[in-house]
Formats: structure tokens, sequence, C-alpha cells
């Protein structure tokens, strides 16, 4: 139970990593943008390394590394899908996890909800409607980061006499931005 309840807060905490990453104006973010950049492209990164360095004997140089560059492609568009699809990930994982809660503390109904393919494929709708229903959640997640980061950018670019905590300006030239008037 412990190892599912780990496995469902990766996408939850993934996304997090990556608001707090691009909440932090100026010159703070960069450094959790680029652990968050590399957490996500670690797999893609080791299959090309393997990939290089396992090249078959009757195979030639330059076939070898077509097939190690289209690997990568292919490994690269995956991991921007997962990227894409982030939120909409870690929605379904609050939402079974907060399902399993109250299964299990509130009600102490229906712990287990299984339904066969042949029940899902029946009831499953197929267009764009229920489509874009079923990822309401991500879809509000995603616009509500986006207003949060957006109203951030907004404040720092417009007021800096009162965001300057996080600039590059903090040290020597922070009596600049004081005496700055803005029009």
């Amino acid at each position: 139970m412990i190892d599912n309840l780990r496995r469902s807060l990766v996408a939850p905490a993934n996304f997090l990593f990556f608001v707090l990453a691009t909440s932090f104006a100026g010159w703070r973010g960069w450094p959790l943008f680029l652990l968050f950049a590399t957490s996500l492209l670690t797999p893609t990164l080791i299959s090309l390394w393997t990939d290089s360095f396992s090249r078959q004997r009757d195979q030639s140089l330059l076939l070898h590394f077509l097939t190690v560059y289209k690997k990568f492609e292919i490994n690269l568009r995956r991991t921007f899908l997962f990227f894409t699809l982030l939120p909409y990930h870690a929605w379904i994982s609050v939402d079974a996890i907060g399902r399993t809660f109250y299964r299990l503390v509130v009600s102490g109904k229906k712990r287990l909800e299984w339904t066969t393919a042949a029940q899902a494929k029946a009831s499953a709708n197929l267009d764009l409607r229920s489509f874009v229903l079923s990822m309401r959640g991500a879809i509000l997640l995603s616009f509500s980061g986006f207003i949060f980061y957006f109203q951030l950018e907004i404040q720092f670019h417009l007021q800096p006499q009162h965001c300057f905590c996080g600039s590059p300006l903090r040290g020597g030239l922070a009596f600049l931005v004081s005496k700055i008037e803005i029009t």
C-alpha cells in the first residue's frame, strides 16, 4: 500500500516541483528548473548513452548513429509528451489518493473498484466533449498555474521596486532600483 502511495505521488510532486521552479522570478528559479528538466530528461539521456556504446558488429558506423539518433528522437518526443500530460497525471493521481483516503477513513465501503475491460469499453464515450470533460481537473490545474505564474511575472516586471529581492540587482545596484519612479 505504501509503494502504491509513493508511485501515486510522483506526478503531483513533479508538477508541484515544476510550479515552484517556474514561480521564482529572476536568477533564483533557473537551478530548480534545470533540476526539473534533468529529472525529466534522465531516462532519455541514459538511453542515449547505452545506445551509443552498444553497436552491433555487422552494423556500419553511419547506420549505428542514425539508429541512435532515431531512438533519441523518439525518447525526446516521449519526454515532451510526458511533460505536456503532467498536469493530467497529477490530477488523476490526486483524485485516486483522495478517493482511497475517503474510502479508508470516512466511508469504509467500496474499497475495491474494479471494472473489466469490456465494461470500460461499453461505457466509454469517445467524442471530444467527453474527452475534454474527463480532463477538466487537469485543465483547471494548468489554467490556475498559468494565472499564478502570469501574476508573478506581471508583478515582477511592473513593480521592480517591490520585487528586487530575487533580482541580481540586490547587491550593489539596489540603490538604483529604489530611485526609479514608475510613470
